[in-house]
């Protein structure tokens, strides 16, 4: 038997969510809470082996809850049921520990077999968001393509940089110029902070990729 708390702060969802998973004989309703902190409490008490968990409720929201939940339950496992399907909270849900993301609208069907993964250990992310980010996936890969490019064009302007700096040449050049040393000063800070300002822009690409990539691949692998 799955034993399951319902955190939502609408009791009309707390009542349906019993209804339909009771029909499940595998699983039980052991409890209901309202809010991001009675849910903390609910979990201390009862001990589910699954939380429902609403987001946006008085108190404490359910992100801030889960966080808590999955940092001192670790039997306890927290399925996020929420209207958001803005990527920014199912990031969030990834970061505090949610073992699942499901929407309102997800079947009944859904939803058992999203608890039947998580008790499992496993994330589950609904039908509907997988195609979703598999098409997020496939404009990420060309992103990364034109990404990379980039990445070695401005290794390349970086190194042709350094290079004259270096360059015995240049120095040269400076030397049978015209330039005063305030000229050659303010010639050599230039090239600093175009090195500076190439590396900077580098590393936020880097980023953005390794964190796009984590992200998805995660989602992909969990639901495949």
């Amino acid at each position: 038997m799955i034993s399951i708390l319902i955190v939502d702060d609408q009791k009309t969802i707390r009542e349906l969510l019993k209804v339909n998973l009771e029909k499940k004989k595998d699983l039980e309703i052991v409890g209901f809470a309202d809010n991001g902190k009675e849910a903390i409490k609910q979990v201390q008490a009862l001990n589910p082996d699954i939380v429902l968990m609403d987001i946006n409720m008085p108190v404490m929201n359910g992100l801030r809850a889960t966080k808590v939940i999955s940092q001192k339950f670790a039997n306890t496992k927290v399925i996020v049921f929420t209207t958001n399907d803005n990527d920014k909270y199912l990031n969030f849900a990834l970061d505090v520990g949610a073992k699942g993301y499901l929407l309102k609208d997800t079947s009944e069907e859904e939803i058992s077999k999203a608890i039947y993964h998580a008790q499992k250990g496993y994330f589950y992310l609904e039908n509907k968001l997988v195609e979703k980010y598999l098409v997020k996936l496939a404009k990420v890969q060309t992103d990364l393509n034109n990404t990379f490019g980039l990445k070695q064009l401005i290794i390349n302007q970086s190194q042709i940089i350094d290079e004259k700096l270096d360059s015995s040449r240049f120095f040269a050049e400076l030397q049978e110029s015209k330039f005063t040393f305030r000229d050659i000063n303010n010639r050599i800070r230039k090239l600093e902070k175009t090195i500076s300002s190439l590396r900077k822009i580098l590393n936020i690409f880097i980023a953005l990729c390794g964190i796009s990539i984590v992200i998805i691949l995660t989602l992909v692998a969990n639901n495949s």
